[in-house]
């Protein structure tokens, strides 16, 4: 099972790559 940090890191890049993929 992996740590929740490497969740946590994972869920924040998916944040961050959906957030430039929707820029104008």
């Amino acid at each position: 099972m992996v740590s929740m940090d490497y969740l946590e890191a994972i869920n924040i890049w998916n944040i961050g790559f959906d957030f430039r993929k929707h820029l104008p």
